[in-house]
């Protein structure tokens, strides 16, 4: 619970509906999703 992954995902009601090495597919429940969206994004950029 102290990882900012996680309250990051809770702001943005953030559900993982597919998870494969082509894509990535998230459903957002919450508006704030935006700080959500930039953590994937720059954790997947590190990944590369």
């Amino acid at each position: 619970m102290n990882d900012p992954a996680y309250g990051l995902r809770s702001e943005a009601g953030a559900f993982l509906q597919s998870d494969s090495d082509d894509y990535l597919l998230v459903e957002f429940w919450k508006p704030d999703y935006q700080p959500f969206v930039d953590y994937l994004n720059e954790r997947i950029s590190l990944k590369k």
